[in-house]
């Protein structure tokens, strides 16, 4: 599917696609998932939203999310943790994934739209 925000998309237990981001000085490409129950859901207007103000501020909502990992686990944070995937849920709420290297069971997710906060992933989905 293509879609005019996100660009080419597959149907995977959600629409995903790729963008790349830079966490604490490591860029990689990541797995962007716009959350669907089926194919004929569609992407919502709020995940399109969220998208576009995400890219917008892209680098300011990072950096944010830097300083929460570095005030809640300290420096370890650079090395502990590893993106897995960016998480759009259907009404428009973002969330950064995170494998967790002290953890190989539960990893992290900190939300950055609307509100900041980090949640152990089984909490968060």
């Amino acid at each position: 599917m293509n879609n005019s925000i996100f660009g080419e998309m597959a149907f995977n237990l959600g629409f995903d696609t790729k963008l790349e981001i830079s966490i604490f000085s490591r860029s990689q490409n990541v797995l962007v998932t716009a959350e669907a129950f089926r194919e004929s859901d569609g992407v919502t207007d709020s995940q399109e939203k969220t998208f576009v103000e995400f890219k917008k501020k892209k680098n300011e909502y990072l950096v944010k999310l830097e300083n929460l990992l570095l005030a809640k686990y300290g420096v370890e944070a650079k090395e502990r943790f590893s993106v897995t995937q960016i998480l759009i849920s259907r009404d428009g709420k973002l969330a950064v994934l995170f494998d967790d290297s002290e953890d190989e069971d539960e990893g992290i997710a900190v939300q950055l739209i609307p509100t900041y906060f980090i949640e152990i992933q089984s909490n968060y989905l």
